[in-house]
């Protein structure tokens, strides 16, 4: 169901393909479907508004398993990951910074 879902969306122009390369260079895993989602501004616990990231939420597949400081490159621009927020038995979302 993920993989219909994000192939619709791929053609609406909101969610991409990846390569991901694991931390100090591998494993290498193309054809990742990644949701790239750019200056997020995340709410801190008093209401402050705190400072715009990056997050991207990797759908999981057999023998891809996203680790901290692994490489995502989506359309040219290259990401690594920081610290995972978030995610379920199918999609592991992250913090993360340009590589």
């Amino acid at each position: 169901m993920d993989a219909v879902i994000h192939r619709g969306l791929r053609a609406a122009g909101v969610a991409d393909s990846a390569r991901y390369t694991g931390p100090e260079g591998g494993p290498v895993v193309d054809d990742v479907r990644v949701y790239v989602d750019r200056d997020v501004m995340p709410i801190g616990e008093t209401g402050q508004a705190l400072a715009p990231r990056t997050e991207i939420g990797i759908v999981l597949k057999p023998g891809l398993q996203p680790l901290q400081n692994g490489r995502v490159e989506v359309d040219g621009d290259v990401f690594l990951l920081g610290k995972r927020i978030g995610g379920d038995s199918s999609l592991s979302r992250w913090v993360v910074r340009r590589g």
